[in-house]
């Protein structure tokens, strides 16, 4: 997530088939446990089948309560829903509902949609054939706000997890909550767990992750990522250091795919005017390819990108940068490039991001939709068209 302040490795050639011999043989063995495949097996047969990883696929980022039915912005959730399906768009990365007051889970986040909403948002997605990754965790910013039990935020380092166990029984609570809401299940439109976004990379954090992702991934039976990551600032009073490519090594081998947060305007230099994707295509293709060689053999997906389209500044206070042309041509760039590296293993992305999803914000400097000026940027219909020409991958 933008924040304003600042091929799976190949099976092996062998394999053990288990014969039992007759339809006797086959009755003890339902007995005896003959031939049953491993957890192991069994959740790499999960992933293998995923229509996420199993094929190539682009969307975009849009938080959960810019779906909600009702909502008095225009366009509202269910004409969100259906301009995706018209433009053929097949995928959301989820954003959770922020906190309603300081330190709240987002169990109880999302417990607070418990009239309805959710189920609304996830129906809809189904009956316009779109698919969800859900992101269970996804902000955290130093504005004063205490910490919560399970996290922290510490000048310099950034987000980090303060406790493993607390962190992973308020995720896990969160999906308890929505199996609720969905009368015992997960919506069958999630088709992976993001379990949180950017979070520090260093060695004590990357233990709790580790941690957390093997438990979520026993709770919710999906594919989990972690949303991109940061790095401590290099100096005192240094900037936080976001999405490096050279990090991926240090998260891929938790991770059932990799997500990347990827965007062209921080790898050059080039005018934030630029507005043909040419100029970007090297920064592009030299990123991905470190991400795949550092990847440990996994897939690759771009979780979050884009460009700055003019319409709203980056910073509180700062030029508004950009335009229509240059959010495309950024745009463009790295479905060119994704497109391009799928063979090496890279399965699409989604765009960041469809409508701001803080709340009464009326355009983000990345938004693909803008509620005030009401525009609909071109970027948008590319990502659609993108898709309808790779056909699925």
């Amino acid at each position: 997530m933008r924040r304003m302040h600042r091929p799976a490795g190949g099976g092996g050639a062998r394999a053990t088939v288990v014969f039992c011999w007759g339809v006797m043989a086959a009755v003890l063995a339902s007995v005896i446990g003959c031939a049953g495949p491993s957890p192991a097996s069994r959740q790499r047969t999960a992933v293998s089948t995923n229509w996420l990883l199993s094929g190539y696929h682009v969307g975009v980022n849009v938080g959960v309560m810019s779906l909600l039915p009702g909502s008095a912005r225009s366009p509202s959730g269910v004409a969100l829903v259906q301009l995706l399906r018209r433009q053929g768009i097949p995928l959301v990365r989820l954003m959770p509902p922020g906190e309603a007051r300081p330190g709240q889970s987002q169990a109880g986040a999302f417990r607070s949609l418990a009239d309805g909403g959710l189920k609304a948002v996830f129906a809809e997605l189904g009956s316009a054939h779109i698919h969800a990754i859900l992101t269970l965790d996804g902000y955290h910013y130093p504005d004063g706000r205490p910490n919560h039990s399970a996290w922290g935020w510490r000048r310099g380092q950034g987000f980090y997890i303060r406790s493993a166990a607390a962190f992973t029984a308020d995720e896990d609570a969160t999906l308890a909550e929505i199996r609720r809401q969905e009368g015992g299940r997960l919506p069958p439109q999630v088709v992976a767990i993001d379990v949180v976004n950017e979070p520090l990379v260093d060695p004590v954090n990357l233990r709790r992750l580790a941690q957390v992702v093997a438990a979520l991934r026993g709770a919710s039976g999906l594919p989990v990522t972690i949303g991109g990551w940061h790095q401590a600032a290099s100096t005192p009073g240094g900037a936080l250091r976001f999405s490096r490519p050279q990090a991926t090594a240090q998260v891929a081998p938790m991770e059932d795919f990799v997500s990347v947060h990827l965007y062209p305007d921080g790898l050059t230099r080039l005018s934030k005017e630029t507005a043909h994707p040419g100029p970007y295509l090297p920064a592009v293709r030299a990123y991905l390819r470190t991400v795949l060689a550092q990847a440990r053999g996994k897939l690759v997906f771009v979780e979050e990108f884009g460009g700055l389209n003019g319409l709203a500044p980056a910073r509180a206070g700062g030029p508004t940068l950009g335009s229509a042309a240059h959010q495309r041509a950024v745009i463009d760039a790295v479905l060119q490039e994704m497109w391009a590296l799928r063979s090496r293993g890279v399965i699409g992305g989604t765009a960041w991001v469809l409508v701001p999803v803080r709340p009464g914000v009326a355009c983000d400097p990345w938004s693909l939709i803008c509620y005030s000026p009401s525009v609909t940027l071109p970027a948008l219909a590319d990502l659609g068209a993108h898709h309808a020409s790779t056909d699925g991958g």
